[in-house]
């Protein structure tokens, strides 16, 4: 089993409703083939178990609660959400962690999905690791 580890970032500011993806933006550092990022996605390749890292930025458009969830291939991450209860205009951060595993020959695609609330996300960035 290969070793792979990534970070990728999006400081463009991004005005997203329900159902939008949260874009993780363009690699910034990368080792080994097993991680990349197509169109602001996270893509894992090979058998083994993954750890990502997500942190967001937000500001809320509205009062009320914010929820972000990851999905790997359409389908949610257990865990992998956060609800935030916001007041229009103040900036949160979100953090959060979790695990996937893939088995072979099927390709996993990471994203975040905004599944409450309107919200700008200022920056976001994920860290994963192939362990």
């Amino acid at each position: 089993m290969s070793k792979s580890i990534l970070y990728a970032a999006n400081t463009s500011p991004q005005e997203l409703q329900v159902g939008d993806l949260v874009s993780f933006g363009q690699t910034v550092r990368r080792y080994g083939n097993n991680l990349g990022v197509y169109g602001g996605n996270i893509t894992e390749k090979g058998p083994g178990y993954y750890t990502h890292a997500a942190n967001l930025n937000i500001v809320s458009g509205a009062d009320g609660e914010v929820t972000i969830a990851l999905f790997r291939n359409g389908v949610r991450i257990p865990g992998a959400f956060i609800t935030i209860t916001t007041t229009s205009g103040r900036s949160y951060q979100a953090a959060i962690p979790f695990v996937t595993r893939e088995t072979c020959c099927v390709e996993g695609t990471i994203t975040a999905e905004v599944l409450a609330g309107t919200v700008s996300v200022t920056s976001a960035a994920i860290w994963s690791e192939r362990v």
